[in-house]
């Protein structure tokens, strides 16, 4: 399940948020806690990208091997990564 945002009145969209259902051990009760896959895939797709750096846009999104649903994460991970003058992309220092 995700949370996403396509719209706020005073404030920017907020990145996608993975969510699951968890029941709370020795209860019938459940809670919603984020998704850590989500959090895993992020990771990877940055070492990747820290592997083959600097690299082409293409090169970075075959290299995870996410195809389409690289885009899904690539909101979250803007902050972390830039495009340099020579067009090649890289991990922020």
């Amino acid at each position: 399940m995700e949370l996403s945002c396509n719209k706020q009145k005073d404030s920017e969209e907020f990145p996608t948020i993975g969510l699951r259902l968890e029941q709370i051990d020795g209860t019938e009760s459940c809670v919603m806690s984020t998704d850590t896959a989500r959090e895993a895939t992020l990771e990877a797709m940055l070492e990747m990208l820290a592997m083959h750096q600097p690299c082409k846009w293409q090169d970075w999104v075959d290299a995870t091997g996410l195809g389409d649903d690289f885009f899904k994460f690539y909101a979250d991970l803007k902050p972390k990564v830039e495009k340099g003058a020579d067009g090649l992309w890289r991990v922020k220092e």
